[in-house]
């Protein structure tokens, strides 16, 4: 039995999805030290912002911390190919 129902709207899921996206690109902004501009140019350039915005991920649902993680992933393995 699923406990939790997600028939939101494509507009409520953009909401959280950019909620999110500031908070993500914040934390990047104050852990890395970078201007908020640099981080936002960054975290827009990457995969995970375009799985954030494909609602059929649900990734739009996970919290910063667990989105900021994927960003690090996925960059560091792109910086190794």
């Amino acid at each position: 039995m699923e406990t939790s129902n997600y028939n939101l709207t494509d507009a409520q899921k953009e909401s959280c999805a950019v909620s999110t996206m500031r908070d993500v690109v914040r934390k990047l902004s104050l852990r890395d030290g970078i201007p908020y501009e640099e981080a936002l140019l960054s975290f827009t350039s990457s995969r995970v912002y375009d799985a954030l915005f494909d609602y059929g991920t649900g990734i739009w649902r996970e919290g910063t911390d667990y989105i900021l993680n994927l960003y690090d992933l996925v960059k560091n393995k792109e910086e190794k190919i």
